[in-house]
């Protein structure tokens, strides 16, 4: 039987640089991002349900984009599934526009 599709928010496949704080600190990439969340990859010793504030630099040229609270839903040795639970409404707004943009180049042409 074929697992059934949980997420609210659609993955879209990236590779940008994070710093996380927790009861560690730790550098990592993220390797696909949505509204709700994201799946990273990082050296840190995390566990589920670990919180975690995070940094995410989405553009070289602009500050990281803040999740003041973020929990650590599933670990696989150093890949981990991230839960965004506090984010203030400018940086919620930022992350949206930044993910439109994948939304535009995805959709098929002659489709609004």
């Amino acid at each position: 039987m074929a697992r059934q599709e949980k997420r609210h928010n659609r993955r879209i496949q990236v590779a940008l640089p994070i710093s996380i704080m927790g009861k560690e600190k730790g550098i990592g990439i993220v390797r696909n991002l949505s509204r709700g969340g994201c799946q990273m990859e990082c050296m840190a010793d995390l566990a589920a349900q670990d919180s975690l504030i995070m940094h995410l630099t989405l553009s070289p040229d602009e500050a990281p984009l803040i999740i003041e609270a973020a929990s650590v839903r599933r670990c696989d040795e150093h890949l981990f599934s991230v839960a965004f639970l506090v984010m203030d409404t400018k940086e919620q707004e930022r992350l949206r526009l930044y993910l439109s943009h994948f939304d535009e180049k995805q959709r098929p042409k002659g489709i609004p």
